[in-house]
């Protein structure tokens, strides 16, 4: 099967202080890779994540994102990311937009 960019939304949370967010933090972010399916997109948006100790809570919102064009504008900056993944394999991700965790 032939490899396409797919997006999400993916919600957050990090795990312990870390370089891409705070302690007890968690974002939304638009993640950008080339997969075969929405299972090899997930796989690889966790196992990037894993990476920087942080925990995948939630991904939705996962298409190919050449259908998503079709629906809506895409922001520039994610088209950008886009044009980057077209000559690689990498995971990439857009803005994080963070909130505090409410934890006890």
């Amino acid at each position: 099967m032939k490899k396409e960019i797919w997006i999400g939304l993916v919600e957050v949370i990090s795990q312990r202080e870390n370089d891409v967010l705070a302690l007890n933090e968690g974002a939304f972010v638009n993640v950008l890779t080339k997969a075969d399916s929405e299972k090899e997109y997930s796989r690889k948006v966790k196992t990037m994540f894993q990476h920087y100790n942080i925990k995948v809570k939630n991904i939705e919102e996962i298409e190919i994102l050449a259908e998503r064009m079709k629906r809506q504008d895409i922001e520039e900056s994610l088209l950008q990311i886009a044009e980057r993944i077209k000559s690689n394999n990498h995971v990439i991700f857009g803005t994080f937009h963070t909130y505090k965790l409410n934890r006890s």
